[in-house]
This record gives C-alpha cells, sequence and structure tokens, in this order.
C-alpha cells in the first residue's frame, strides 16, 4: 500500500470516527509519538503524542464541527505523494443554522514513518470573509484543541 493509499485509509476512517467517536479505530495508523501541528487558526497549537492528539482533536470537533448542521471536506485537486509525505489542499464548507455557508480552505501535510503517520500539520488559510464569518456566528464556539 502506497502512503497516499494508507492516507486515503486514515482520511475514511477520520470519517467513520467523526459519526461514532470510536478514536481506537485511528490508532493503527500514527505513531504513538506523533506531532500534530495546526495552524493559520485562532486555535493554533502543536501537540504531541498520540492521545493527546486524539483528545485535542475530540475537543475541537466536539466544540466547532458537531456544533455546525453540515460539514463537508472537498479537496481542491488530488491528493499528492512525494517522498513518504502526503499533501492535501482543499477546503472544509460548514453550515450553521441562521448564518451563511462558509468555506475554510486548508492544507494538510502527513509525513510517514513506515505505514505510520510521525507528524501531520494542518495549516488553515483564512481570508478576510471567513475571519469575519468566524466572528459574527461562531463566537459562541471553540474549536481550539488544548
Amino acid at each position: 500500500m502506497t502512503k497516499l493509499e494508507r492516507f486515503m485509509a486514515y482520511a475514511a476512517a477520520f470519517e467513520q470516527t467523526f459519526v461514532d467517536d470510536d478514536w481506537t479505530r485511528l490508532a493503527p495508523y500514527f505513531t504513538e509519538d506523533v506531532t500534530y501541528q495546526v495552524s493559520g487558526l485562532p486555535a493554533a497549537c502543536t501537540i504531541h503524542g498520540r492521545d493527546s492528539m486524539f483528545a485535542g482533536m475530540k475537543k475541537s470537533i466536539d466544540g466547532f464541527d458537531r456544533k455546525m448542521s453540515m460539514r463537508r471536506i472537498v479537496p481542491t485537486s488530488p491528493p499528492t505523494e512525494t517522498d513518504g509525505v502526503v499533501t492535501l489542499h482543499g477546503y472544509v464548507t460548514y453550515e450553521r443554522e441562521g448564518a451563511p455557508p462558509i468555506d475554510l480552505h486548508a492544507t494538510l501535510v502527513a509525513e510517514f514513518d513506515g505505514d505510520r503517520i510521525f507528524r501531520m500539520h494542518d495549516t488553515f488559510a483564512l481570508d478576510g470573509a471567513a475571519m469575519q464569518w468566524l466572528h459574527q456566528h461562531a463566537r459562541d464556539l471553540d474549536g481550539s484543541y488544548v
């Protein structure tokens, strides 16, 4: 299995976890000492360790994504794999009652050690419209990871 195939399997497992909150299914995709970095958001952070990463992801999802009426991930180009590094460009469309939809653009980079991710970095590119939407329609939400 290529790194790209492995990453896509992780992405599918993540979406299942989003639905049923079974984080144990994601453990085989990461090293125990994984580093997870989020940048470009007010909740930017770096988390070390698989269990801490899962706890942070769950905290963010519970405080933000699960409070939306709709969440859809849209790749803007096919994911690529170069030298064991998988890169995915895209955006997440969110809808919330009483607010127009918003697209939050992001790049995800996953670095592998064998068949497991040892470093993952999600970089968000929030333009003025996204920042205004967050300020106007999501002030009561907490998308922080830590």
